[in-house]
């Protein structure tokens, strides 16, 4: 790697050694990813479960047995960000410790400022896209797959919960491994890649296939009841124009699928009691 990792102080503006890093240290980090918050404590956070999975290439680095220890402890301190977006930091991390190992600037008040910096940005991110965005699209989607799957109840309801878990995990795993990948080679940097920037482009998307999903998850409820098509057009319109203007207005897609919901069913009871 022949790319300068700058750091906010000018004594830090050092060149990367050759990766000391194995692979299998890497897929160590990422399984062990997975358990950050099976230690969860309301005073520490996440503090516990980050010194866990850092600590493969924690071994890895590490000069002596004193010096594992002190970096182990340093980075089992308070911990806070987006679980899935952690191994972002766990990768940029893992770099900057790497760098400071081998030059001994003794940076490690600038390692955990900048740790702080990267868990709060990519802490909201993460919660963005995976809680307001992510999981309200996956589960439109196993409720479609309920409605056009519903001549073979029961296996619907297991095909739509398959279809949720595979919707929701395949960008959930792609991050987990490919932040630790990403967040190694490219050390503070991470935060300006586009890797991150694409993360906003994502939850734009999803934001506007939840709200054209709305529409035909209340078609197709309707017309499990009736045939005629002008019901599905009028719900279609009046629920994806309510969600479309609250995410809009509030930019809040979650609120608008839920009043879109209500709207479409409003519609249908007046149908409904008028006799159309």
């Amino acid at each position: 790697m022949d790319n300068k990792v700058i750091h906010r102080n000018e004594n830090l503006i050092i060149n990367p050694p050759p990766d000391s890093l194995r692979t299998f240290d890497l897929v160590r980090i990422f399984l062990r990813s997975f358990f950050i918050q099976a230690t969860f404590t309301m005073k520490e956070k996440l503090s516990v479960g980050f010194g866990f999975a850092l600590l493969p290439g924690i071994k890895r680095i590490s000069r002596n047995h004193e010096h594992m220890q002190q970096l182990l402890k340093r980075h089992s301190e308070y911990y806070n960000s987006h679980p899935f977006m952690t191994s972002f930091i766990l990768g940029s991390v893992l770099r900057l410790e790497e760098n400071a190992t081998n030059n001994s600037p003794n940076p490690y008040k600038d390692i955990e400022i900048i740790k702080t910096h990267l868990a709060g940005v990519l802490g909201s991110l993460g919660d963005r896209l995976f809680w307001k965005f992510l999981k309200p699209f996956a589960s439109i989607v196993a409720l479609i797959m309920i409605f056009i799957l519903s001549e073979f109840y029961p296996w619907n309801i297991f095909i739509s919960i398959i279809c949720f878990l595979l919707v929701f995990n395949v960008l959930h795993l792609f991050y987990r491994l490919w932040g630790i990948i990403h967040g190694y080679r490219a050390g503070t940097a991470v935060i300006h890649s586009k890797s991150i920037q694409l993360i906003e482009h994502l939850n734009f998307r999803l934001a506007c296939f939840a709200l054209g999903f709305i529409g035909l998850l209340s078609i197709l409820e309707l017309r499990l009841v009736y045939k005629e098509d002008i019901f599905g057009i009028i719900i279609f319109i009046a629920a994806s124009a309510t969600a479309f203007l609250l995410n809009y207005k509030k930019n809040s897609p979650g609120l608008g699928i839920i009043v879109g919901l209500a709207v479409s069913f409003v519609i249908y009871s007046l149908f409904h009691l008028t006799g159309y």
